[in-house]
């Protein structure tokens, strides 16, 4: 969603715009949801940088990239470091060595070793730490970057807003090492006892008991802002250009999956497209599409037992739980919440389960070819027999 196209969608989504900021302005705690594709992180970032203009810190820590204890640490060391670090210097004190580093650089790492520490300042500039292992020096390492959060507020003057973007990504992997629950208690520890940090934590749906449980670290706290895919008056708003037809046309096809949308936008010009130019572009796209499709299939089979069979039932219109073998239907409804997790399914306003990707559900009905499977490698019977049949 990057790029001028995803930067003008965001502008266009006003509603969505002033409910965040309201919520961050109005409440300590802002719990941002929806589908994957949405535009969480998108709306999350242009709000960002508008309060970052108004003068106020901002911390943002993607849980995506935190593969290990040690990589939030970095990752949340990293985020502290481009809080209060100009950009052009952060770059080169990151990629130049440190006898090349021009007078300014050099001013901004004194600085930054003064606001972390000699050592926390060390790692936010080394490269992302390659230990898979979670040693008690990590645990640690990532209790004190929570700490430093609250220090830059005292040592700077200024309000911080702290994000934690794609809280679901430590519960995809079985055993992860990065405990969610616990890491959660710990931001509270530390937010409850200012008023300067506010804070947002962004996810898809199924993080009820992570955020809503009584024993959740923030049970009955906050304000929920909940994002939907952008409705028709959005992209009009967006392409005024373009006629009403052509943006039901556009919606109608992409099933307003925003990725979706915008990649067919980037192929038709600015001149409002009729409804055959609509269906070659997502046709062309989706032609591209066969080796990420079964990917999907292969990594819905990593989420759960049965998510490979899911998920093709859900592309082929069939729903969840007709699917045989699946013993009970409590059974199929975990492989559809794990799938939903992890952003391959959701559910459409009409009430039904649809594949997220409307490019991949294309493929997926019209069924993968063995050379599509055998080119991407390791495919089993099973997976042929169900992405031919």
């Amino acid at each position: 969603m990057n790029g001028p196209l995803g930067e003008q969608l965001t502008r266009a989504r006003h509603e969505d715009l002033v409910a965040i900021r309201a919520g961050i302005e109005q409440s300590g705690l802002v719990v941002v949801s929806g589908e994957a594709g949405v535009g969480k992180s998108a709306l999350l970032t242009h709000v960002g940088r508008e309060l970052e203009q108004e003068r106020m810190l901002l911390v943002r820590v993607d849980l995506d990239g935190a593969a290990s204890v040690s990589h939030l640490a970095w990752h949340w060391l990293r985020a502290l470091a481009r809080a209060v670090t100009p950009p052009v210097a952060l770059s080169q004190l990151v990629a130049l060595p440190q006898d090349m580093w021009p007078s300014t650089a050099r001013r901004a790492a004194l600085m930054l070793d003064e606001t972390l520490g000699p050592e926390a300042s060390r790692i936010a500039l080394a490269d992302a730490p390659s230990e898979p292992r979670a040693r008690r020096e990590d645990f640690e390492l990532v209790e004190d970057a929570i700490a430093l959060t609250r220090k830059l507020t005292e040592l700077h003057g200024a309000p911080l807003l702290l994000v934690l973007d794609h809280l679901e990504a430590p519960l995809l992997t079985p055993r992860h090492p990065v405990d969610l629950g616990a890491l959660l208690w710990s931001v509270r520890s530390v937010v409850q006892t200012t008023t300067q940090i506010r804070l947002v934590l962004s996810g898809r749906p199924g993080l009820d008991r992570e955020l809503t449980s009584e024993q959740s670290a923030f049970y009955q706290d906050g304000r929920w802002v909940k994002l939907a895919r952008p409705g028709p008056q959005v992209w009009q708003r967006m392409l005024p250009s373009f006629s009403h037809d052509a943006v039901d046309g556009l919606l109608t096809l992409s099933e307003g999956h925003v990725p979706t949308a915008l990649a067919m936008l980037d192929g038709l010009g600015s001149e409002s497209p009729g409804a055959s130019a609509l269906r070659e572009r997502f046709a062309r796209l989706a032609a591209t599409q066969g080796q990420h499709a079964a990917r999907c299939v292969q990594h819905a089979r990593t989420l759960d037992r049965l998510g490979g069979e899911v998920l093709l039932a859900i592309a082929r219109g069939r729903g969840p739980y007709t699917g045989t073998g699946y013993g009970h239907p409590r059974d199929a409804q975990r492989a559809v919440n794990r799938l939903r997790l992890a952003g391959l399914v959701d559910h459409s306003p009409a009430g039904r389960w649809r594949v997220t990707d409307p490019l991949v559900g294309d493929q997926l009905r019209g069924g993968i070819s063995r050379d599509t499977w055998e080119q991407i490698g390791e495919a089993t019977s099973e997976e042929l027999e169900q992405a031919t049949s």
